[in-house]
């Protein structure tokens, strides 16, 4: 059963209205048929997904926690792996990681370039880890046998094997610094991990060729985004339509908003669009491009909240540096960029990280979607989309 084919099979909606019950029972089908359903999860991996839109974080999180472990008994397609890595990068909740590090191991081949990001997610997760289990979505605690986020993520490390030998510094650096933070069961699981990576040194690594996207991310054929009237509100309340300020010059466009718990998503945003926008000055490039962040939660983020948060993170504001807010009309950025975001009334529950370049004609030419783009490759393109303004402002 396909899941975008839930109203032919006479299931309810596949939205907002539909039971985190019924949408277990649907992802326990998929699974059930193995891998030719997997393709069919990955959408219900978007936390923009409408299924999600209406729910508390912690419940939406769930729901895509379940989906996502899934594919250690489907197998892990493409197209799914940089919702995985993500969630590895950013998130701090234990069912999440714990699905994540589970669906590694759907794998056909243990990819070398997993092992970091496991390892990252130790240090996000490692305040919090719980006992989580993915049997059943409805599960009766106390568990009688249960897994835990770290127990996950260190099992998935010793299923890479000599693919993730690189790692065992990082691992003997948690034992012998951070054992303390760690119960019995999880220091006897590192211990183990490192064991099974030394072991497994000499073995030839059973690599794939890395040809597997891990970020999504790259240059995008421009297309009018339909939305040149809509009105914005920056830091100091100047009203202004959107061509006004993403027209006539490049720009690196950030989205965030002001009240994120997660300091790998919007906090980090705004430091590496300020690291961005450090080096195009540094470039040479000071008024020739545009720096902006539009809020996710217009309603809240005032244009005095813009200008604190801004300044508590370094932005230089200026006529080409601005946060903003679409005031009455967000509704249309989000359809215009297809913003991964969603909502539980007009408050967020969750979103991904997003960057995005725009040309001088305000077209999307790159984006930098799901983990924090690379600065120096951010300015780089920019100062490319600026160079052709030029060329093409002269009739070259």
């Amino acid at each position: 059963m396909r899941a975008d084919a839930v109203i032919e099979a006479g299931l309810p909606r596949l939205d907002g209205s539909l039971s985190e019950q019924t949408f277990a029972a649907l992802v326990d089908r998929l699974r059930q048929r193995g891998g030719e359903s997997a393709p069919d999860l990955v959408p219900l991996l978007s936390v923009s997904h409408e299924v999600f839109r209406g729910r508390f974080a912690s419940s939406a999180a769930r729901m895509r926690a379940y989906a996502m472990a899934a594919f250690h008994d489907t197998g892990l397609p493409d197209q799914a792996v940089p919702y995985v890595v993500e969630v590895l990068e950013t998130s701090f909740d234990p069912n999440l990681v714990a699905a994540a590090a589970r669906a590694v191991r759907g794998m056909a081949v243990p990819d070398a370039r997993l092992a970091d990001y496991l390892i990252r997610s130790i240090y996000n997760i490692w305040q919090n880890d719980q006992p989580v289990s993915f049997e059943s979505y409805d599960v009766s605690w106390p568990l009688t046998s249960f897994s835990t986020a770290l127990l996950e993520v260190l099992g998935t490390l010793a299923w890479l094997a000599a693919s993730a030998h690189h790692v065992i510094p990082e691992l003997e650096t948690l034992l012998s610094t951070f054992s303390k933070r760690f119960n019995p069961r999880v220091r006897a699981s590192i211990a183990h991990c490192v064991e099974t990576l030394r072991s497994s040194a000499a073995d030839f690594p059973r690599t794939c060729c890395c040809s597997v996207p891990l970020v999504e991310s790259g240059a995008v054929t421009g297309e009018d985004l339909d939305i040149a009237s809509i009105e914005l509100e920056d830091q100091d309340g100047r009203r202004f339509e959107w061509r006004q300020f993403f027209r006539g010059k490049p720009s690196a466009l950030a989205f965030f908003y002001a009240t994120c718990m997660n300091p790998r998503k919007c906090a980090q945003t705004i430091y590496n669009l300020v690291n961005i926008h450090n080096g195009l000055l540094d470039a040479g490039l000071d008024g020739q491009v545009r720096v902006a962040a539009i809020t996710y939660d217009p309603q809240r983020d005032t244009p005095a909240v813009l200008r604190q948060y801004g300044e508590s993170k370094g932005m230089r504001f200026g006529a080409d540096c601005k946060m903003m807010r679409a005031p009455s009309q967000f509704d249309g950025v989000v359809d215009a960029f297809d913003l991964g975001v969603n909502y539980i009334g007009n408050q967020v529950n969750d979103h991904r990280v997003e960057l995005y370049l725009l040309d001088c004609e305000g077209k999307i030419a790159h984006a930098f979607l799901r983990l924090q783009a690379n600065p120096e490759h951010a300015i780089a393109e920019l100062a490319r989309l600026t160079s052709k303004s030029r060329a093409s402002a002269s009739g070259q």
